[in-house]
C-alpha cells in the first residue's frame, strides 16, 4: 500500500513505538526528579517564588505531565459523510 493509508500492522507498530517512547521519557524524567528533588526543594521551594523559579518548576513538571497525557485518549473529530468537493463554498 504505497502512498495509501497505513495498514493495520503499520498502525500497531506506530502505536507500540509511541507508547515505548512515552514510557522511556517518563522513566528518564522520574529518575531525574528522584535524584535532584532535594536540590529543587533547597533552590526553589525554600525561597520566595519569582519568575525564574516558576519557569523552572513549570518546565520540570511538564516533562512528567506530558508523557502521562500522551496515554489519555482524545476524542476523534466527527467525520462528515459528504466528500470534500461537495462541501466547497460557491
Amino acid at each position: 500500500m504505497s502512498g495509501g493509508a497505513p495498514d493495520l500492522a503499520e498502525q500497531v507498530d506506530i502505536l507500540i513505538t509511541t507508547t515505548d517512547v512515552a514510557f522511556a521519557q517518563l522513566a528518564v524524567a522520574a529518575y531525574e526528579y528522584i535524584i535532584t528533588f532535594d536540590q529543587e526543594v533547597s533552590i526553589v521551594w525554600n525561597r520566595k517564588l519569582n519568575a525564574v523559579s516558576l519557569l523552572l518548576v513549570i518546565t520540570r513538571w511538564l516533562m512528567v505531565v506530558e508523557p502521562i497525557l500522551a496515554f489519555i485518549p482524545l476524542p476523534t473529530q466527527a467525520r462528515s459523510a459528504k466528500p470534500c468537493s461537495s462541501q466547497a463554498l460557491s
